[in-house]
């Protein structure tokens, strides 16, 4: 509900409806306060576009922005989706939420490890990456790993077989006392 369009009186009115609507869902009383700050900061996000008029676009916007902010618990963000679901597939029935990934979204709060196959899968090595600081080859041979990662990703390996082969890899080169193959001929 945008405050400069809406007297106060239907603000009061749009957060007993919305409240209503928690209750319904079984929400505890003592998180729908927070359930009201999750869409005020929605609302706050898009300042210039009513509350009503928003779209899944401008929901997905605000959950990668969000999931950016590594201070947001996975719990909250699971709370600031549900907050947003309730919102505007029960209270205002848009179109566009029942078409809406709120699972995704859901599901996709989980914080991943730094190593894990959605966050690795770039084409340059990244100095914090945790398989670099893991892997012998990286540490050794910077060079030869980055041709190594450009080499299996653009293939499209996946992220089990590019870990085999490193594996491989860095076993050959302790074997062999960090001598290359072409060292070896």
């Amino acid at each position: 509900m945008d405050s400069r369009i809406a007297s106060p009186s239907q603000i009061r009115v749009f957060w007993d409806r919305y409240f209503s609507v928690l209750s319904v869902f079984r929400i505890p009383e003592k998180s729908r306060p927070w359930y009201q700050k999750h869409v005020e900061q929605f609302i706050d996000f898009l300042p210039d576009i009513r509350l009503q008029n928003r779209t899944a676009e401008d929901t997905r916007k605000w959950f990668e922005t969000l999931s950016r902010q590594q201070q947001i618990a996975d719990w909250q963000f699971r709370q600031k989706v549900d907050a947003l679901r309730l919102l505007y597939g029960q209270l205002f029935q848009s179109d566009w939420a029942r078409n809406f990934d709120w699972d995704f979204w859901s599901m996709d709060s989980r914080r991943l490890e730094a190593d894990h196959a959605s966050i690795t899968r770039t084409y340059e090595m990244i100095d914090k990456n945790v398989s670099a600081r893991k892997s012998y080859l990286a540490r050794k041979f910077p060079e030869l790993y980055r041709r190594f990662l450009v080499a299996i990703r653009i293939p499209d390996y996946s992220i089990n077989t590019e870990k085999n082969y490193l594996g491989w890899i860095n076993r050959f080169l302790a074997f062999h006392s960090s001598l290359l193959p072409e060292s070896l001929v």
